[in-house]
């Protein structure tokens, strides 16, 4: 039995995994979001040669403006930004999908004493019904901090692949993880900052009598 040490001392019993799970899942999203007609290609755009015929080229961030052109310019920006959306949707869609695949092979069953429950629905925390998904939540709420949850996929990788991939592979799907996770931290603290912001702006105008008028020293209104 391998056993991973959390940050806070709890042993948590881990198991190999398949990668071919990893790769067909990644294989399946990537067909999903092509089958849905999501531009996970890159777009193309033609130019014209001297002896007058066309070419096309494979759009990329370096081409996408054209000095003199706004209307063309923002074309093909608009190709670009949904390009880099999807791409963007896609791999988050991949990561989730992985990080279940690893913690699957948690070997720790969820709690018959639901008291972790009833302290998390009182902080008014929504405890998922489908039992999976509960058991997941229960992982990342209670037994894995952010930091377990790179390690142990660092661990469970390395246990998984030991001598079929090279270390250097598992350690940048680890990095992929650790910046998937921090950029998932900074989301969510940017989206609170966002929100804290426009609450302030808020109070500050509602704080603001009603006959301010133009900041120019002008009188509204005044047409001499």
């Amino acid at each position: 039995m391998n056993i991973y040490k959390t940050l806070d001392g709890k042993d948590v019993p881990i198991k190999a995994i398949s990668p071919t799970k990893i790769m067909r899942s990644e294989i399946g999203i990537t067909k999903m979001f092509r089958a849905k007609g999501e531009p996970i290609d890159p777009p193309t755009y033609e130019v014209e040669t001297v002896g007058g015929g066309k070419e096309t080229h494979i759009l990329d961030e370096t081409a996408v403006m054209i000095p003199g052109d706004e209307e063309k310019t923002a074309e093909r920006q608009a190709l670009w930004d949904a390009h880099t959306d999807a791409c963007q949707r896609m791999k988050q869609q991949q990561y989730d999908t992985t990080r279940k695949i690893v913690l699957d092979s948690i070997d720790l069953p969820l709690p018959a004493d639901e008291s972790w429950i009833r302290k998390q629905e009182e902080l008014f925390i929504e405890i998922p019904e489908d039992l999976y998904e509960r058991w997941i939540h229960w992982l990342e709420t209670e037994i894995l901090l952010p930091q377990d949850i790179i390690e142990i996929v660092s661990d469970i990788l390395t246990l998984s692949t030991k001598g079929i991939i090279p270390e250097e592979d598992v350690e940048a799907a680890t990095e992929l993880f650790r910046r998937s996770v921090y950029t998932q931290a900074r989301g969510s603290e940017e989206q609170e900052n966002t929100v804290e912001a426009d609450a302030e702006k808020k109070r500050a105008l509602d704080a603001q009598p009603d006959n301010v008028g133009d900041v120019s020293g002008e009188s509204v209104g005044d047409d001499a």
